[in-house]
């Protein structure tokens, strides 16, 4: 059995499938510099992560004159380093990106916002202002401040091929810090008569198999543990939440549940007909932190004051484009008096608790069943009466709504 990715054309009607040719970039006449990393700067989905691309070709360091492909932040607000090798990557790419990260690990948020200003007026055509590149990314982030900007740093390798002496430096590195400090992308292209495809695969950290696990525990069946603990609890109570919660819905329009991040504890459920991450307009965020991992951002200063024990749990109405009236005058309605949970933004917050038990997924899971049904022909409603008029392709309908 083959473990090398494939691609195949497919006849549906006569039930046949051909293989599609696997070619080299360099005898397709593509280039590292002036193809691969520029379809990555237009489409920074190719490398399978939700990046701002701040940087191209980047050379402003003082000691050396040494210049990196690509500069990104990622959602967590880490600096992205991104090296790209054409069909092999060599026995020392890795070593090349580690030391750009070195480099790059003081850079204040100021500095940032200054990069992506300058890449945006030279590369991409489009003055902007250090206000506004502020603002982009701000809006990236969710947040209304940049303290998470850069507090981290990680690194991705795109290639065809990776050498050897590549992959087990960077399994080990991995396994050492117990962080995906760099990820490895293989980047295949296929030729099918005129047309040119690219395929996308990441290597490099391999796809967690606790996933594919099914073991008995002394509570039942239950997944493999990883180790991080509160990882796992994060992910099982909003795993349950979701389930319970979509289950009592019976609205025509249903969030698609799709999940992202439980590690910091979101679940972005997603409105509009969109595939995920397309559509930044609408979407309900579920959140579940420890009370001292809540970023400051989400939950105001007056409502943290009144906050007791150890979890705090939320879910809100996100939108990039602001909130039509019609929305923003049900998300008040949605608490009673003997409700634990209160409201806050545009959504609702679960005064602290001590214990993640049954009775708190029953409640939360009600909140956001509630929250959804709610939520959700409003959302319908405002799409045909054209409140919602989407993103545009210079991503100018970027107002945060907090």
């Amino acid at each position: 059995m083959s473990s090398t990715p494939q691609l195949f054309r497919v006849d549906a009607e006569k039930k046949q499938s051909e293989t599609v040719q696997e070619v080299e970039f360099s005898a397709e006449g593509l280039q590292e510099r002036y193809d691969i990393q520029e379809w990555i700067a237009a489409n920074p989905s190719i490398l399978g992560n939700d990046l701002l691309i701040v940087a191209k070709e980047f050379s402003d360091f003082d000691k050396t004159n040494e210049r990196l492909d690509l500069l990104a932040v990622d959602r967590s607000g880490k600096l992205v380093i991104i090296e790209l090798k054409r069909d092999d990557t060599g026995p020392d790419v890795h070593m090349q990106a580690i030391k750009y990260a070195s480099y790059l690990h003081r850079v204040d948020a100021a500095k940032i916002v200054e990069i992506l200003a300058e890449y945006s007026s030279r590369h991409l055509q489009k003055q902007i202002s250090e206000d506004e590149a502020k603002q982009q990314l701000l809006d990236h982030l969710e947040a209304s401040d940049l303290d998470s900007l850069n507090a981290k740093q990680r690194i991705i390798i795109g290639s065809h091929r990776f050498a050897p002496e590549v992959t087990s430096a960077v399994l080990w590195l991995n396994e050492q810090t117990g962080q995906d400090l760099i990820t490895c992308i293989q980047l295949a292209p296929y030729r099918d008569g005129d047309s040119l495809y690219l395929q996308s695969n990441t290597i490099i950290p391999v796809p967690g198999t606790e996933h594919f696990r099914i073991q008995v525990g002394k509570s039942g069946i239950t997944r493999q543990p990883s180790q991080n603990p509160d990882t796992d609890r994060i992910r099982e109570i909003l795993s349950s939440v979701v389930s319970l919660a979509t289950a009592k819905v019976t609205k025509t329009t249903w969030p698609d549940k799709t999940q992202r991040g439980t590690q910091w504890g979101w679940w972005h459920l997603w409105y509009g007909g969109k595939a995920p991450w397309e559509n930044w307009d609408f979407c309900t965020n579920l959140i579940l932190r420890r009370k001292n991992g809540i970023p400051n951002w989400l939950v105001p200063a007056d409502v943290a004051k009144q906050v007791a024990g150890e979890w705090i749990a939320g879910v809100q109405l996100h939108s990039r484009i602001g909130l039509p009236e019609l929305l923003q005058s049900s998300l008040a309605n949605l608490s009673t008096g003997s409700d634990p949970f209160q409201p806050y933004g545009n959504g609702m917050l679960l005064r602290g608790v001590d214990e993640l038990d049954d009775e708190f997924t029953s409640n939360f899971a009600g909140l956001v069943g509630r929250f959804i049904e709610t939520i959700a022909p409003l959302v319908d409603e405002a799409y045909e009466q054209g409140q919602f008029k989407g993103d545009d392709a210079d991503g100018e309908n970027s107002e945060e709504d907090e």
